[in-house]
């Protein structure tokens, strides 16, 4: 029978409207009387149909039906908030940040006043580093509710992440003040008072009472046990820093981090010796391109790459792209279907390395059209330099490293995303073993150029080194690169306070104050490796 044809009280629609309150979380009936109503010019009461479809699906787990279901909805009743913010919610799950923040700005749009597109925007705008953006939407939800506490603390996270840590703190001062004991205000204010300077002590004091909720999560609790541990170092009680820190350790699943990872660094640098000879990586086909664009920094976390890349990208020709997860992806799809990385690397082809050069060239190009030089500092793309080298003959690579101990203590206290060896100091001090032995075997196979960079070198003659970097990249000297502080260039990752400062020497020896923990550490690591760093044998840059 033809829907359209039939009067609204036709007993069709009847019956229709009968099975969706019967089953009202039933997509299929939902869909039908959906449709019914669009036919019959119903266009609002269809997309509420397709509105209710759309979330019944998606607690079945059909998500792209779901999607769909959304869509239609706002093909019917453009102006229905609800459909952007159910897409928004549902993108930003996947992972899929731009298309979650043109749903979530429609819906601003479409309603200036929607409190859960304004918080999502904020949120989204903040991990995107676009923060004056993000500072507006602030804003904004507390012109609408001035007593909104979690704006308020997202605006003082803004402004923090913008380097006005006296704003940050003036805004969440009142709240600590009205006794708010909030993981979101504990979190955000003990970031404020360690970054002030001098730091506040009376920030430990607002973690103890919101350690003392029994509703925190093991994650927020995890957070502020490691908050506090920063801000006691920062005021140099040692101990407490130390105790703060092991029991924040304590509350990390590690389990769920080791099971997504790609690669296995430790079980690679065993196997780099066979797999990655100096004949057999001759023998190995090379990528044809020609380019000479890309420029990776690699290393140990917590090393100098982010202060590298500023450097570096304070020069006109040079582009700062941040920690780039393509080379990761790249090496997982190398060959697929075959044996696994880098084994599979003796099956590539001319033509299949080419077609994996030109997708990471095609990538790093959309970001900066007219640079000569861009810059990936994913530090862990050390694993891959036998890989960087088959597929950008061409490149340049800068090894970061800094003092053993320093760096472990500082990726101990401020922990690296995907990087489960950090939850105690002997598995991270086997991790840098391992990293050091892959790094020895690379000095004698590769043959793509490598400039190794030590920080405290870095810090001691920053004008020697900056212009050696320079010169290493094969551009002309720019004096913007001694004023790298000075740049506005969003830094995301965890150095970002650190990159607006001139260079500063207080972290050389940062270990030094926590000597008495750290055995553990030193035997992981080992004296060989530790004296061969004190010991300057490294070789001097081409």
């Amino acid at each position: 029978m033809a829907t359209e044809s039939l009067p609204p009280h036709s007993q069709m629609l009847h019956t229709l409207e009968a099975q969706a309150r019967q089953r009202p979380n039933d997509p299929a009936a939902l869909s039908a009387l959906g449709a019914a109503y669009a036919q019959l010019g119903r266009s609002r009461e269809a997309a509420t149909l397709y509105l209710r479809m759309g979330a019944a699906l998606y607690e079945h787990k059909r998500v792209q039906e779901a999607v769909e279901a959304w869509r239609r909805a706002l093909t019917l009743e453009p102006k229905l908030v609800a459909a952007h913010l159910n897409l928004g919610k549902t993108y930003r799950e996947q992972g899929d940040r731009e298309a979650a923040l043109r749903e979530y700005e429609a819906a601003a749009a479409r309603d200036p006043r929607c409190e859960p597109a304004l918080r999502n925007l904020s949120a989204l705008y903040f991990a995107a580093g676009r923060l004056d953006e993000c500072e507006q939407a602030c804003r904004r939800r507390l012109e609408l509710a001035p007593g909104n506490a979690n704006a308020v603390v997202s605006l003082a996270d803004c402004l923090e992440r913008k380097g006005d840590v006296d704003g940050a703190f003036a805004l969440l001062a009142p709240l600590v003040t009205q006794g708010d004991d909030s993981f979101a205000l504990a979190a955000a204010y003990l970031l404020a008072c360690q970054r002030l300077s001098p730091p506040r002590a009376d920030g430990v004091a607002v973690a103890q009472r919101c350690l003392a909720r029994d509703d925190l999560a093991p994650e927020q609790r995890r957070t502020v046990l490691k908050r506090t541990a920063e801000l006691c170092d920062r005021l140099g009680r040692v101990d407490e820093a130390f105790a703060y820190l092991e029991q924040s350790k304590a509350l990390r699943d590690t389990n769920r981090e080791l099971s997504g990872r790609r690669v296995d660094v430790q079980r690679l640098a065993w196997e780099a010796g066979s797999i990655y000879t100096r004949d057999r990586l001759a023998r190995l086909p090379r990528a044809s391109h020609g380019s000479d664009l890309p420029v990776f920094i690699v290393g140990m976390p917590r090393s100098g790459t982010s202060l590298t890349e500023q450097i570096l990208s304070s020069h006109p020709l040079v582009h700062g792209a941040g920690e780039l997860k393509l080379i990761p992806r790249i090496a997982a799809e190398v060959l697929p279907g075959t044996v696994g990385y880098p084994a599979c690397l003796d099956m590539l082809t001319p033509a299949r390395a080419n077609q994996l050069a030109d997708i990471y060239l095609r990538n790093i190009r959309s970001l900066a059209p007219s640079a000569r030089r861009i810059t990936d500092k994913m530090p862990t793309n050390f694993q891959h330099l036998g890989l960087i080298e088959i597929l950008f003959p061409q490149a340049r690579v800068i090894h970061c490293m800094r003092d053993p101990l320093d760096t472990c203590l500082s990726i101990y206290f401020n922990e690296i995303n995907n990087m489960p060896e950090d939850r105690s100091l002997p598995t991270l001090g086997a991790y840098y073993r391992r990293y050091w032995e892959l790094m020895a075997h690379w000095r004698t196979v590769l043959r793509v150029p490598v400039l190794e960079l030590r920080y405290e070198d870095m810090i001691r003659d920053p004008e020697t080194w900056s212009r050696e970097l320079v010169r290493f990249c094969g551009v002309e000297w720019h004096d913007d690169c001694l004023r790298f502080h000075q740049s506005q260039r969003y830094v995301g990752t965890l150095s970002y306070h650190q990159v607006r400062k001139p260079i500063y020497a207080q972290a050389i020896g940062r270990h030094q104050a926590y000597e008495r923990f750290l055995g553990p550490l030193r035997s992981a690591i080992g004296d060989n490796v530790l004296e061969a760093y004190a010991a300057h044998r490294l070789p001097a840059p081409d």
